[in-house]
């Protein structure tokens, strides 16, 4: 089954103020797993750039107050924050990665790309059909 899009569900809410309050607990490293592995202090990692170009399906980022449209599409309330989801061709949506498996992920983007795509493979799920699979970053 191909992916469509990637789902990154932050365990943070939107903003100005939220992404400052969220750099400074980077500098302590609390805050959200997810934001502290895809995000440096101020902008994307260029580690992260690069993976999103690699994949070539779309990626949407979603913090915590924006996550209604996604929930009411998929007939749940909640979700446990932060996580990972591939939406497929056909519409469904998989979890690729939980809260658990990003903790262990923060803060080093290669390994969390060589996870997602790892679960990916066990899960089927393939990013494009006219492309070879990717390589596994490490």
């Amino acid at each position: 089954m191909q992916v469509s899009r990637f789902l990154f569900l932050y365990d943070a809410p939107s903003g100005r103020m939220a992404a400052l309050s969220d750099s400074i607990k980077k500098l302590f490293g609390a805050g959200c797993s997810l934001c502290a592995t895809t995000h440096g202090l101020v902008k994307k990692r260029e580690q992260w750039l690069e993976f999103e170009k690699e994949v070539g399906v779309p990626f949407t980022y979603l913090h915590e107050d924006e996550l209604q449209s996604i929930f009411d599409s998929m007939g749940v309330t909640s979700i446990e924050l932060p996580c990972i989801l591939v939406q497929t061709v056909y519409g469904k949506y998989h979890t690729v990665l939980g809260k658990n498996s990003l903790a262990r992920t923060s803060g080093r983007p290669l390994e969390l790309q060589a996870r997602i795509l790892h679960h990916l493979d066990i899960r089927g799920l393939g990013l494009t059909e006219a492309t070879e699979p990717l390589q596994q970053a490490g």
